[in-house]
């Protein structure tokens, strides 16, 4: 299964849920509007995965902690408890509540934008009135955008009928605008992300051989510099898709690999894209089988032992720490098959025996950035049925997750309780029944639990 197969879908389950919450609450204007948005993102297309996907689960997630902590309102009312006032329920519900009207603004707009931006598409007057602005002198960048939004719907197949527009951006890849040319491949960057259908099209029309050409002659080019390093972000993209992109474009992969061998004299900046690009062009499975095949001609082994020692590196700032932990969890957090965890088993051992602790250390040491990557990236590694088996078994892992004395910050909190929530979840042999069941208190007691204040309040309602 293919990445882009393997995006999250509104289900049909989700869809009941979503209305039942709506009648419960009697907003029909909600209503219509779920409805209408199930009838042109579902039947017909898939979700847009980053966009409305996120919105409706935020606004599900706002109506649900709304209806709990009226609830918990009530119960505090009832028992006459005097340590939190009622005025407190009362803001926060109000607070909620104006969340959760923001959130449904915003998921209705990106409805109605695309509900907009079909009608266009379709509008023959429309199009010839984009087209005729697109003369000599004239600047054509919203027109260029208008067509690389409507290649961004899930659905569009009208690449003949745009191709004039699509045209205009393709020809601001031109090295005597450097800012323009940047910025146009950046566009195509996301675009040629999106769907398999808008590669087929790019390379139908000779686009990726010229970027390909591009990222060539621009690799020597000291003053090309930005247009290079777009270059290099298109294929990064672009490989994200295609699984076969590492094959179709050698010397961009060699050039990856060979940033990666040397990254010690590489800038941080052109290091952090070097390490970023190699975590996002192992994701597809494709991928993973070519870098993982007998005749690769790469080393991945050892770029992935690159990767371990970038990020042991003592004399890294907390904020370039951070950056090589990000990449753990690029290349760890997607799984699409068996297939796909076990050649992710095979690469984390690639990164060294002592890597588990290394990760552990990072944790510890309690700087806010790097706390959050470390957490980040065990929860990506947890998704695999091996993973926990190389944490459990240090020596005070767990006791440090559930000891709630050590600060962590906001974001920090809830990333360990989720992770705490994962051990749950996999009940991984490694760890003791008695470790388990602290596990289970930990999460019953929620995120922000110190104990004193746990125990406080229990006094005070026996």
């Amino acid at each position: 299964m293919t990445e882009r197969q393997n995006r999250p879908k509104v289900t049909p389950k989700c869809y009941d849920k979503l209305l039942f919450v709506c009648h419960q609450r009697q907003n029909i204007h909600q209503i219509y509007h779920l409805r209408l948005f199930l009838a042109t993102q579902i039947i017909a297309v898939p979700v847009i995965k980053t966009v409305i996907f996120p919105l409706l689960r935020l606004h599900l997630l706002l109506i649900l902690v709304k209806v709990v902590v009226k609830l918990f309102h009530q119960h505090i009312c009832f028992l006459q408890v005097p340590l939190v006032h009622w005025k407190v329920f009362e803001h926060l519900l109000k607070f909620l509540n104006q969340l959760q009207q923001k959130t449904y603004q915003i998921m209705k707009d990106q409805i109605d934008n695309n509900r907009e931006l079909r009608s266009k598409i379709k509008d023959d007057v429309f199009i010839k009135q984009q087209l005729s602005l697109l003369s000599p002198g004239i600047d054509n960048s919203e027109k260029t955008i208008f067509g690389s939004r409507a290649m961004l719907l899930p659905d569009f197949n009208e690449y003949q009928r745009l191709s004039p527009l699509i045209n205009a951006l393709v020809n601001e890849v031109d090295t005597n605008d450097l800012l323009g040319c940047s910025t146009a491949l950046e566009m195509l960057a996301d675009i040629a992300s999106y769907k398999q259908e808008n590669i087929n099209y790019f390379e139908s029309i000779g686009l990726l051989q010229k970027i390909y050409k591009l990222f060539q002659t621009t690799k020597e080019d000291t003053d090309m510099g930005i247009t290079h390093t777009a270059c290099i972000r298109f294929f990064g993209y672009l490989s994200t898709t295609d699984s076969n992109a590492l094959e179709k474009f050698p010397i961009f992969t060699s050039d990856v690999f060979d940033a990666i061998y040397h990254f010690d004299s590489l800038d941080p900046l052109r290091r952090k894209l070097a390490f970023e690009t190699f975590a996002v062009v192992t994701k597809t499975i494709g991928a993973k089988r070519f870098l993982s095949s007998e005749n690769c001609p790469y080393n991945i082994a050892k770029a992935f032992n690159c990767l371990a020692v970038a990020i042991a590196r003592g004399s890294a700032t907390p904020e370039r720490k951070a950056w090589y932990l990000d990449n753990i969890t690029t290349i760890f957090g997607n799984v699409e098959s068996a297939e796909s965890s076990n050649v992710l088993k095979i690469w984390f051992n690639y990164l060294g025996e002592h890597f588990p602790k290394l990760l552990f250390d990072c944790l510890k040491k309690l700087i806010p950035e790097v706390q959050i990557a470390s957490l980040n990236a065990l929860i990506a590694l947890m998704k695999h049925q091996w993973a926990p088996e190389y944490f459990c078994l240090i020596d005070g892992f767990i006791n440090f997750l559930l000891d709630r004395e050590i600060h962590f910050s906001t974001i920090g909190y809830q990333l360990k309780y989720d992770l705490i929530c994962r051990f749950i979840e996999i009940k991984p042999s490694s760890i003791n029944s008695d470790l388990m069941e602290k596990l289970i208190i930990y999460r019953n007691m929620g995120v922000y639990a110190p104990p004193e204040r746990q125990l406080i309040a229990t006094k005070k309602i026996d």
